[in-house]
């Protein structure tokens, strides 16, 4: 995305909240808030997509500024909160973990759905989206260690509750825990 209303809110407001990041900080930081408010407002207004909410927060940024404003504000304060509980930057050459090929099921692609919702309910709204990663792996992780890779496979395209449940329960365990949640690793 170009240089928008609400980049332009969410940048002067990081440079205000961690003053002296490096660019590269400044970067990442800059778009991950602005997925996360994005997801944020989908859940909060029910939107089907980041588009739907990206439309309205422009929309909203140009026709009520002032109500833009107090949104965005609100809701940063809690991010950059959550961001310094939950975000931990790695020096250089830590590992990074690969992506699971249970992930990749059209079930899994839904329960990351819920999973970013219920972390929203219950305000992890900093890093929405790898969160809802994790408690998707996590879940689709027990379910394997049941019955193994095949079995969880079918089970998870077969039995949506059961993988439901299992998301339930790992964004419950997620938001319980207290501490850094998300490794970043600079590059």
């Amino acid at each position: 995305m170009g240089w928008t209303a609400l980049r332009a809110a969410l940048s002067r407001r990081i440079e205000e909240e961690f003053p002296g990041l490096e660019g590269w900080e400044e970067g990442l930081m800059l778009g991950v808030c602005e997925k996360d408010f994005l997801n944020y407002v989908c859940v909060e207004k029910g939107f089907g997509g980041p588009g739907e909410a990206y439309a309205y927060v422009e929309g909203l940024a140009e026709e009520k500024p002032a109500e833009f404003a107090s949104i965005l504000g609100d809701w940063f304060d809690l991010w950059a909160a959550k961001w310094r509980q939950r975000v931990w930057v790695a020096p250089r050459g830590a590992r990074e973990e690969g992506p699971s090929v249970l992930e990749e099921l059209p079930a899994a692609r839904e329960a990351r759905r819920l999973a970013l919702a219920l972390l929203i309910r219950r305000g992890e709204v900093c890093f929405t989206d790898a969160l809802a990663s994790a408690a998707v792996r996590g879940a689709l992780a027990r379910i394997a260690s049941r019955m193994g890779v095949g079995a969880a496979r079918r089970v998870a395209e077969s039995d949506p509750q059961m993988l439901a449940a299992e998301v339930e329960r790992a964004v419950k365990e997620i938001a319980s825990r207290r501490g850094p949640l998300v490794l970043v690793k600079p590059w």
